[in-house]
């Protein structure tokens, strides 16, 4: 008998710290996710709250099918518009790159950041310094040909 109520016990601690680790996920999970989607939003708080009142999700499992439903379509929009982000990024590379007078080194680093757009793994999260990069160098670009007099853009 004891062996059995220490099986249980056991059991019933490993539940409680996979449930534990489930709700940290889902926390994150919705600060992540947080101001992209209101329906989003509203769901992930609906999770957390019946994590925190104990329900047995296998009893929500219509809630839960449509809650990953809606983050496959959510990050299938995300996708979308990280390929909207690198054409539009590339179009800008590629005009400033046609700028007569560009000095060689920035007409590299355009190159440079065109070839780390184009990789795979880039994520929306490396967008921004590439932008930040992208607007530093149209900026010097823009006061060079400038203070040149020469504002041939193409």
């Amino acid at each position: 008998m004891q062996d059995l109520n220490q099986a249980y016990r056991q059991l019933e601690s490993k539940f409680l710290d996979d449930r534990e680790v489930l709700t940290k996920l889902i926390e994150h999970l919705a600060l992540s996710c947080k101001g992209q989607s209101v329906e989003l939003d509203d769901q992930l708080a609906k999770l957390n709250k019946l994590l925190e009142e104990d329900i047995d999700l296998a009893d929500e499992q219509a809630f839960t099918h449509q809650l990953d439903k809606q983050l496959l379509q959510h990050n299938k929009q995300i996708e979308n518009q990280l390929v909207e982000a690198k054409t539009s990024f590339l179009a800008s590379c590629s005009r400033l790159q046609k700028a007569k007078g560009l000095e060689p080194r920035t007409r590299n680093k355009l190159r440079q950041l065109s070839e780390q757009i184009l990789d795979p793994k880039t994520g929306i999260t490396h967008l921004i310094p590439f932008v930040t990069s992208l607007s530093k160098m149209y900026s010097n670009t823009l006061k060079y040909l400038y203070v040149q007099k020469n504002f041939p853009v193409e």
